[in-house]
């Protein structure tokens, strides 16, 4: 799977999962991180319900606020341009207020009008089926949370979080441009991160010897997922089998070269996918 723009699901993720792929380890993944290593604890997850569409409606170019039922109840989510819904079909609905990974802050605020070119914070989406990506109608905002619930209907997507974002602990900063979340949304269930644990990099560090654990959603049970780092220094990228949802990531190099720039990370990009990745 691709990513927009060019290439612009899969959490926020995270973000979420998203920050899955931010860290690598050296050696093997039951050594904890030098004391002497600065590093990030990871504690978050893409928080996600399952719901029911109420209403019928056409791709627009522009989100829509569409109704939805999740757990009985009738609520009013974003529906990503580009994405159509049709009544009685069950959607993933990622709701507002809760933090998607501890530490995570951009300079986006609340709800904004449709932007035109990606802002700081924005969240587009683009299904596999079309080469635009759309605003979704949300924003990370500066506490690390999402502006507004949207949802989406089963298919396979990808998701854009457009930053800076900065991710810190006490004076240990680590700064991302770009998460992007790639994969599935299966009966009403999203292949992001429900859980994210274990410790990230910092500007200017290294991320050795450092390990990050994810735990997908029973429905992505058996599969594989697989992280992507870019910087300055150049690619960091491991593919993994889950193993009853589960994967750790760790012994991520790129020649190996396992530090981190002072600027921090260009793109961070998490992949669930039913095949093995050719890439």
């Amino acid at each position: 799977m691709s990513w927009s723009s060019k290439k612009i699901f899969s959490f926020l993720v995270g973000a979420a999962v998203v920050s899955s792929a931010l860290v690598g380890c050296s050696g093997d993944a039951t050594v904890g991180p030098d004391p002497g290593t600065p590093v990030i604890p990871a504690s978050g997850g893409v928080p996600q319900n399952t719901g029911t569409s109420n209403e019928t409606r056409g791709a627009t170019e522009q989100p829509q606020q569409v109704q939805v039922t999740v757990g009985g109840g009738p609520q009013s989510a974003s529906l990503p341009g580009g994405i159509s819904l049709t009544t009685g079909e069950q959607v993933a609905l990622f709701p507002a207020g809760q933090v998607i990974l501890q530490g995570l802050s951009t300079i986006g605020g609340g709800n904004v009008a449709h932007q035109t070119r990606q802002e700081a914070g924005e969240i587009w989406v683009r299904d596999h089926n079309s080469n635009v990506s759309y605003y979704s109608g949300v924003k990370v905002t500066t506490s690390g949370t999402l502006s507004g619930p949207f949802v989406l209907p089963n298919g396979d997507y990808e998701i854009f979080m457009h930053g800076p974002f900065t991710i810190s602990n006490g004076g240990q900063i680590l700064n991302v441009q770009t998460i992007i979340l790639d994969g599935q949304v299966r009966n009403g269930v999203a292949s992001v991160p429900m859980t994210i644990s274990g410790q990230l990099p910092v500007n200017g560090g290294s991320s050795y010897p450092l390990r990050l654990d994810i735990q997908l959603p029973s429905q992505f049970a058996v599969g594989f997922v697989d992280l992507r780092v870019v910087h300055a220094n150049g690619i960091l990228h491991q593919d993994k089998t889950l193993n009853n949802g589960h994967a750790q990531f760790h012994d991520l190099t790129f020649s190996g070269n396992s530090v981190i720039p002072a600027v921090g990370l260009q793109t961070v990009e998490f992949r669930y996918s039913d095949t093995p990745f050719n890439d």
